[in-house]
């Protein structure tokens, strides 16, 4: 946000992959190279807070330090903001409450949480014990889960429990009830994700006859079809989608991500 103020454009640029990949590869551009008139001192500030690692950034203290404030002791923190649609959170940190943003997605919102912070510092269990919370407190609440592997090579791999969780969670329901939530092209979302075969209403549908349709097309109509399913369970049931280690995400995992946090992905916490 003060690189964006002190600049007019944001450090990086690009689809959400390739400014994910930037973060952690580049450092980005100093806010003086692109307005010469910024104080030194600011842009200086500005670079300490944009540093890769979390830990050699400026703490609170020394931000109102560099900012003119020489006694932050008796400062009081005002109230926690309400939840928006994305919270970014440092598990070495404030963050907002996580039932607020989970009931924010029961009035229509698409809610979107990315927890950060050190290896070990307890991130899983944190995620573990709130959807532990969720399950226990909310009826009919459906949790899908996934997780990333650094040296796992399989396609969709950010996505791969969560759709494996998704065609348990169908293969459990009465034929009926999941037919209600079959998307119009659930054929290519069994090309491309083969385990919801395992769902009745998606097997019997196999074409009796090869599709020709070609491999972009076919990715963009599974996409759709997930995208169908997970909107409609997320209206009938309290739903959410958590994926640990999502860093360790392919690049196709990412484009389907962002096509499920378009604004047509509703009434979702993730």
């Amino acid at each position: 946000m003060l690189y964006q103020a002190l600049t007019g454009r944001l450090p990086f640029r690009g689809r959400f992959f390739e400014i994910m990949t930037r973060k952690q590869t580049r450092e980005p551009i100093q806010a003086r190279e692109i307005n010469p008139d910024i104080p030194r001192d600011l842009n200086d500030l500005c670079t300490k807070l944009l540093r890769r690692q979390p830990e050699t950034r400026p703490g609170g203290h020394e931000i109102l330090r560099a900012l003119g404030v020489r006694n932050s002791s008796n400062l009081v923190p005002g109230p926690c903001p309400e939840p928006s649609k994305i919270h970014s959170l440092d598990v070495s940190g404030s963050w907002p409450n996580w039932n607020d943003a989970f009931r924010a997605t029961r009035e229509g919102q698409t809610v979107t949480v990315y927890l950060h912070g050190n290896s070990g510092m307890g991130k899983s269990t944190l995620v573990r014990t709130f959807l532990d919370q969720v399950k226990a407190k909310t009826r009919n609440a459906v949790v899908l889960q996934g997780r990333c592997y650094e040296r796992e090579s399989v396609p969709y791999k950010g996505l791969d429990g969560v759709v494996d969780s998704l065609s348990k969670h169908l293969a459990s329901m009465r034929r009926a009830k999941a037919e209600s939530l079959m998307p119009r092209n659930r054929s290519a979302l069994a090309r491309v994700f083969p385990v919801m075969l395992q769902v009745d209403a998606i097997f019997d549908a196999r074409p009796n006859q090869p599709e020709t349709i070609d491999l972009f097309t076919m990715r963009r109509q599974a996409f759709g079809a997930l995208r169908e399913i997970l909107t409609r369970l997320a209206g009938q049931k309290p739903l959410v989608i958590y994926i640990d280690d999502l860093q360790w995400a392919d690049a196709d995992s990412i484009f389907l991500l962002e096509d499920l946090c378009s604004p047509r992905m509703r009434r979702r916490c993730c």
